[in-house]
C-alpha cells in the first residue's frame, strides 16, 4: 500500500511534461507551416501570372476581360460548318422524328438538327404543320378563332371569300358524307329526330367526339420542306447530318410561316385563277439580318409573277423579325450580317412549302 501511494505522488509532474511536449510540437509545426507558405508565395504568383498590378474593381465596376483564343481545331470545324451554307449539293430540313441517331451509312445532302439514319426516306404531307389543338367552334383556323388572326400584326389580313356549295356534295362542316349517305329518312327534314338504331345529323367538325375533333386534338404534321422525290408519308424521316445552324434557321422558318398565308391573298385578289391562272408560284427573297438578329433589309431576287405572293412574302419576313440569339459563327466578319435566301413556293390547291435555298 505504502508503496502504491509512493508512486502515484510522480505522476502528476511527468503529465505536465507532456503536455509541454505537445505544445512545443504544434508550436513547431504552424511555424514550419507559415514559412513554407512564405517561400512559395512568389513561386505562386509567377505560376499562376498574377504579376499584373491592376486593383480588382469593385462591386459593380467594369473589368476587363480577355477571351482565350480559338485553337486551330476549333477554327477548322467552324470553317466547315460556315461552308455548307454555301454547298449546293446539300439541303436543309425539319425532321419530325429520329429513330436512329447513328450516321447514315451513305452519305447524304440533307442537313438537319440531329443525325439521322432510317431504311426508309419519307417526308410528310405537303400542308402546314399544326400542334394538337381542339377547336371549339364551327369553322375555327389554326391561326384564330373565325379565321381571325391572334397577332395584331396580321390583323388586317384579307380574309378569303367561302365558295358556294355545289348542290349534291359533301357538306363542309360534316365528315365529307353526302346527303345521300344521309340516315335521315327522304322528304324529312334535318331536324326531325331520328329512328331508333340510326345515326342523327352530323354533329360539326369541331364538336368534341367526332373523329375530325380527334385528329386535330393531336395535330397534324406537315413539312414546308422542297421534298417532292421522296415518298410521302404520315411524317418527315430522312437521313440526315446534323448541322450546327440547322435550329437557327428551322426557328427562323417557324416564325416566318406563322405569318405566311398566300392561300387567303390569292383567295381574295385571283380565286378562280382568271387573272394569273393556275400555276405554281415561286418567291425568292435574300434576307439580311444584323448580327443582333435585328432585319437589315430584304431584296426580291426571283419574283413570282403574281405581286401580291411576293409582297406577302417580304410581309410575312418582316412580321417575324426580329431572330433571337444568331450564331455568331454565321456573321460575316467583313460586313457584320447574316445573309441567306430563302423559297416561298405557293400551289394554286393551297400546299405550301417555305425552305431556304442555296444562293
Amino acid at each position: 500500500m505504502r508503496g502504491s501511494a509512493a508512486a502515484s505522488r510522480y505522476t502528476g509532474p511527468r503529465v505536465e511534461s507532456d503536455s509541454q511536449t505537445r505544445l512545443v510540437t504544434l508550436a513547431a509545426m504552424l511555424g514550419a507551416s507559415a514559412l513554407a507558405h512564405l517561400l512559395l508565395w512568389p513561386v505562386g504568383n509567377l505560376f499562376i501570372g498574377e504579376r499584373d498590378s491592376t486593383p480588382i474593381p469593385r462591386a459593380g465596376g467594369i473589368m476587363e476581360v480577355q477571351l482565350l483564343p480559338t485553337t486551330p481545331a476549333e477554327e477548322a470545324r467552324e470553317a466547315e460548318e460556315r461552308a455548307l451554307l454555301e454547298d449546293e449539293d446539300k439541303k436543309l430540313v425539319a425532321l419530325d422524328r429520329v429513330p436512329d441517331e447513328r450516321m447514315p451509312d451513305e452519305d447524304t445532302k440533307y442537313l438537319s438538327e440531329f443525325t439521322s439514319r432510317t431504311d426508309h426516306e419519307t417526308r410528310a404531307p405537303k400542308q402546314r404543320p399544326l400542334p394538337g389543338s381542339s377547336p371549339s367552334v364551327t369553322g375555327d383556323r389554326p391561326e384564330g378563332r373565325n379565321g381571325r388572326s391572334q397577332d395584331a400584326a396580321s390583323q388586317d389580313r384579307p380574309q378569303a371569300t367561302p365558295l358556294p356549295l355545289v348542290p349534291g356534295a359533301a357538306s363542309s362542316q360534316g365528315e365529307g358524307r353526302s346527303s345521300a349517305d344521309s340516315s335521315v329518312p327522304d322528304g324529312s327534314t334535318s331536324d326531325a329526330p331520328a329512328k331508333s338504331g340510326a345515326l342523327g345529323s352530323l354533329s360539326p367538325a369541331g364538336s368534341p367526339g367526332t373523329r375530325k375533333a380527334l385528329m386535330n386534338s393531336l395535330g397534324q404534321h406537315g413539312t414546308f420542306d422542297d421534298l417532292d422525290q421522296i415518298d410521302e408519308g404520315d411524317e418527315t424521316i430522312l437521313n440526315s447530318k446534323r448541322w450546327k445552324f440547322a435550329s437557327f434557321f428551322n426557328r427562323i422558318r417557324s416564325g416566318v410561316s406563322q405569318h405566311w398565308h398566300p392561300e387567303v391573298v390569292h383567295a381574295a385578289r385571283d380565286p378562280d385563277g382568271k387573272i394569273f391562272g393556275t400555276k405554281t408560284r415561286r418567291t425568292k427573297l435574300v434576307i439580311s439580318l444584323n448580327a443582333d438578329g435585328s432585319l437589315h433589309g430584304i431584296e426580291l431576287e426571283g419574283a413570282s409573277g403574281a405581286d401580291y405572293l411576293d409582297e406577302e412574302a417580304i410581309r410575312a419576313v418582316r412580321a417575324a423579325a426580329p431572330f433571337a440569339n444568331p450564331p455568331p459563327g454565321l456573321v460575316d466578319r467583313k460586313t457584320n450580317k447574316i445573309v441567306f435566301g430563302f423559297a416561298f413556293i405557293f400551289e394554286i390547291d393551297g400546299r405550301t412549302r417555305i425552305f431556304r435555298y442555296q444562293r
